[in-house]
């Protein structure tokens, strides 16, 4: 019997980081941001995530409502004050004494990072009350923290992650938060990348976490495991390419050939028209707006820099990447024959989480586009005090990604005082992936909670030229699509893929926000 699980949050980082977090695991879920627009009946699980503040009545129906049945359980992540009312004990917010001190536990025999010392973690003053059922002792983690083999682990005046008494499940580390916030590129996942497997952290941290909750659960929480992928399918790859200069269609020609879905993404160019002109009326083929991320200067900047050989700025061109700017750049590209459903980012510059916002921004205008894939490889700009904008360093070194996550996401976004899903998705990408990086990852059978969804990137460019390999790269697409084909993976377009989590949306999840 699968779970009916409902979801409260009141940040943006703890609803996008528990709702990616239950989508990941194929469960359905009523998720919103005050007690009073759930009704529990019919549900047997309830997260909490977010500081909240019950009336003495809301917390005397969440106690009716769990204890009514053994089956139920509420699990809470950050400060509320009913911890303190069911686990009968004073509950404070207490940050580690250091500011460099992260925490870890030992998790399947080795240890594993959970926390980081900007968060606040919740700490039990009756800690040592028989009645509570304590789990995974948390570390102080010090000396060379960001890599465990050089850590040192203090377990005096820790916690533990998690506390258990009767219903109710208490994790003191705000993990959903976290992970939000790490998805909102509001907290660095490289600070997880020696702990793990650099190119599956965030799905072991998933999967981790969800084998920590079901053992306090003492069972494992029932979904729907093909809630994306078809049933006999191994996982989803979308081919991707970003046809820049190049005018090769050698990647164009195999997959017209072996009917191939793949999403081609067009710059506004010289070579626009060629590239429609080529991928227009092909059924399995989608045309992507490449956008533009790079700050190319003026026209008279090109001349001078041509007619006296300088060298040119490469610098961001943030003007086109924050606010309205994507809109007008998407506006271009439709008055150049580009009808996008899908944006792919050209150049390596992504402001976060300004990003977010300049995507919500042209969605809301243009509702045929459904998302994007720019969370890969790049250098991560944020903006600070008076619009100034800075570099928070670079997302994933060749051949890593910056976002190790392989899977769609949806975020939740502030609008004014109000809370808001955001109306598109978005998605990490590899690029010029070499046969034993594209083994390492349809091989991977350990890291993933549900079936992985892959995007490869192969640029027409470097088809046959020796940039990356002397062969060029076309021996390393067709590698990849023979793989996958053995390993029974199947291939979507971008387009196709949030289509369909779309889809599954409509029938699995419910928001109800004011």
């Amino acid at each position: 019997m699968i779970n009916k699980i409902a979801v409260l949050a009141n940040n943006i980082g703890s609803f996008t980081g528990l709702t990616n977090f239950l989508r990941r695991m194929g469960a359905g879920f009523a998720c919103s941001n005050k007690l009073a627009n759930l009704n529990l009946d019919g549900f047997d699980i309830l997260f909490i995530a977010g500081n909240f503040i019950f009336k003495d009545s809301e917390i005397k129906n969440l106690k009716h409502w769990a204890e009514k049945d053994s089956n139920r359980k509420i699990i809470i992540s950050e400060y509320s004050n009913i911890i303190s009312d069911v686990f009968d004990s004073p509950v404070s917010l207490e940050k580690p004494e250091s500011p460099y001190w992260p925490l870890s536990i030992d998790f399947k025999g080795k240890k594993a990072l959970v926390s980081f010392p900007k968060y606040s973690c919740l700490k039990f003053e009756n800690n040592q009350d028989l009645k509570y059922i304590k789990k995974h002792r948390l570390f102080i983690t010090k000396g060379d923290f960001l890599r465990p083999e050089f850590s040192i682990f203090d377990k005096n005046g820790a916690e533990f992650l998690i506390y258990q008494f009767k219903n109710y499940i208490a994790l003191t580390v705000p993990v959903f938060k976290i992970l939000g916030d790490i998805f909102l590129g509001q907290m660095s996942i490289e600070n997880f990348k020696n702990w793990q497997n650099p190119l599956f952290c965030l799905d072991e941290f998933i999967l981790n976490l969800k084998e920590i909750i079901e053992d306090a659960l003492g069972t494992k929480i029932n979904v729907d495991t093909n809630a994306i992928s078809d049933n006999d399918h191994r996982g989803t790859i979308v081919l991707r390419h970003d046809v820049d200069s190049s005018r090769d269609i050698s990647y164009l020609e195999y997959e017209l050939e072996n009917k191939i879905p793949a999403t081609y993404a067009l710059l506004v160019d010289k070579n626009t028209k060629f590239w429609l002109s080529k991928l227009r009326n092909k059924p399995d083929i989608e045309i992507s707006f490449h956008y533009n991320t790079v700050d190319e200067g003026s026209i008279f900047t090109k001349i001078a820099n041509r007619s006296f050989k300088n060298e040119s700025q490469y610098k961001p061109f943030i003007k086109g990447i924050t606010g309205s700017g994507l809109y007008r750049q998407y506006l271009k590209a439709k008055s150049s024959g580009i009808y996008a459903e899908t944006l792919n980012r050209h150049g390596p510059f992504i402001v976060l989480p300004d990003f977010y916002d300049a995507m919500e921004y042209l969605c809301r205008r243009e509702p045929a586009v459904l998302g994007g894939g720019s969370l890969f490889r790049g250098i991560i700009l944020e903006k600070k005090g008076g619009g100034q904008v800075y570099a928070n360093g670079l997302g994933g070194i060749f051949p890593e990604t910056f976002m190790p996550y392989w899977y769609p996401i949806k975020a939740f976004l502030k609008s004014g005082n109000s809370i808001e899903r955001s109306k598109f998705w978005e998605s990490t990408h590899l690029m010029e992936t070499d046969p034993a990086l594209i083994d390492l990852l349809l091989e991977n059978k350990d890291s993933c909670v549900n079936k992985p969804v892959y995007s490869f990137g192969f640029h027409p460019a470097h088809a046959r030229s020796g940039t990356f390999s002397k062969n060029g790269c076309f021996p390393w697409f067709e590698y990849l699509i023979k793989k996958a084909r053995s390993l029974d993976f199947e291939f979507l377009t971008l387009v196709q893929l949030y289509r369909r989590m779309n889809e599954w949306e409509k029938s699995n999840v419910k928001y109800i926000l004011d």
